[in-house]
């Protein structure tokens, strides 16, 4: 048997007493959208676009739990479940930074526009402040703990440090761009995904080895992998259990010059549309070993 596609995308609209409405949709839905990790963004983002839904559900699910009207409003949070009949799990779980409906034609629409915040509203802040030295991988970790949140060490050393580390009332986002700019020694990144939080070096594959490798076989990958300076990229059937900088191992039958390296992700996106061809997962990676020049924001 052919295994069938499958999508559900499910929105908790939460609410000021602690309840949650959950609203969901499944594959009979036109759905469209993208999400996209990279090793040198620190956060994960999506875009999704629902079609068919009745009226009235895109009106609430538009206007429900603005933070921008009351600061004191939980985020409205996505989960986006994609795959197969026999290969089904979580691509997304984030939160929702704007809804926009669109009433133009006959078939209506509603675009979510989506990011991962560690904090469940704006006024879950934290004050962190230290006198002298202090490891970078420490203040992370206390952060982490205090939001419940996963997190992993990928630099495994106390010599990245801050000195007089100070931030009062901040989300946990705000902590972390902040220690990036003050953190001694080698470029540091801290990601945020659905993965939970990891410290990674920016420009090298170093501190990755203890994440979980991953196998790309051939019968997944569509076409083949496409060599590349420093690593390779590909296409496969949409694979839930990739997540941004895993180490993978590729067996490849046109390249088989791949089978045996040590890849791992640095980009990361997965492409669905319920009704079109687009259902993937498009993966950039760079061998293990390899020193990269990293995406950098361009300032207008």
């Amino acid at each position: 048997m052919i295994p069938q596609r499958k999508l559900r995308v499910t929105v908790e609209i939460a609410k000021k007493n602690g309840k949650s409405q959950f609203v969901s949709f499944d594959e009979t839905f036109h759905i469209i959208g993208n999400t996209q990790e990279s090793a040198d963004v620190g956060s994960s983002n999506a875009t999704i676009t629902i079609k068919g839904a009745l009226a009235r559900d895109m009106y609430y699910l538009a206007t429900s739990g603005s933070t921008l009207i009351d600061e004191n409003s939980y985020f409205n949070k996505i989960i986006v479940e994609a795959g197969y009949s026999d290969r089904f799990g979580v691509i997304y779980d984030g939160q929702i930074n704007n809804a926009v409906p669109d009433f133009r034609s006959a078939d209506f629409s509603i675009t979510f526009l989506c990011g991962i915040r560690i904090a469940n509203r704006l006024t879950d802040t934290i004050s962190k402040s230290f006198k002298g030295p202090k490891p970078v991988r420490a203040i992370v970790k206390e952060i982490c703990d205090h939001y419940k949140v996963a997190f992993y060490d990928g630099i495994d050393t106390d010599d990245i440090i801050v000195t007089d580390y100070s931030l009062s009332n901040a989300l946990p986002e705000e902590h972390f761009r902040k220690i990036k700019n003050e953190a001694s020694g080698e470029k540091i990144n801290i990601t945020t995904g659905t993965y939970g939080v990891r410290l990674i070096y920016v420009g090298s594959t170093k501190g990755r080895e203890n994440l979980i490798e991953r196998s790309i076989n051939p019968w997944d990958v569509i076409g083949s992998p496409v060599p590349t300076f420093l690593g390779c990229d590909f296409d496969s059937r949409i694979n839930p259990s990739l997540r941004g900088q895993d180490p993978i191992k590729i067996t490849s039958l046109r390249f088989p010059e791949m089978n045996g390296e040590r890849y791992y992700i640095q980009t990361l996106s997965h492409v669905f549309d319920t009704r079109g061809e687009a259902w993937m997962t498009k993966v950039n990676a760079v061998k293990h070993g390899t020193g990269y020049v990293p995406l950098v924001e361009v300032k207008q």
